[in-house]
């Protein structure tokens, strides 16, 4: 049935997929994994889908697990799988970043403008306002996240 409650888990549901996709390498897909056969075999069993997405989550947890061993190449070649199986339930086909910078009340201009304005700050040692300009983000339902890349937004709203 149809709810926005189920449309809320459906989406978080996604949301850990893409996390689990992000920031990833492009690699081949790993090959005739446990993963791989578990989703295959449900898909076989009459489009049990519940099942394939079950396989599908246990692959989005081992990439976080191999990411958190600093297994990023085999950590890449497992996300080219989730995305390759995703695909077929018509998932995942978009890029984890874009995925996060969308919605409804999302002005991806006036954020970028902001998240350059907290780095001016930042670069200044203007601490307060940068600390300003995140909590404005915060309370536009963006989380930013500083990495060695540079700084990435999310919309979690």
């Amino acid at each position: 049935m149809y709810t926005a409650d189920v449309m809320q888990q459906s989406k978080q549901a996604l949301a850990r997929f893409y996390t689990a996709l992000r920031f990833l390498s492009a690699a081949d897909p790993i090959e005739n994994t446990d993963f791989e056969m578990q989703f295959k075999t449900a898909m076989d069993d009459d489009f049990n889908t519940p099942v394939a997405l079950s396989a599908l989550f246990e692959l989005a947890h081992e990439i976080q697990r191999l990411r958190d061993k600093g297994e990023e190449e085999r950590a890449a070649r497992h996300g080219a799988l989730l995305k390759e199986l995703g695909g077929v339930l018509g998932i995942l086909q978009t890029d984890p970043n874009a995925f996060f910078q969308t919605g409804h009340e999302v002005n991806a201009e006036k954020i970028n403008v902001l998240i350059t304005a907290r780095q001016q700050a930042r670069q200044e040692r203007n601490w307060a306002e940068a600390d300003r300009i995140r909590q404005e983000l915060t309370e536009m339902k963006v989380v930013i996240e500083d990495g060695a890349a540079g700084t990435t937004w999310k919309y979690v709203g």
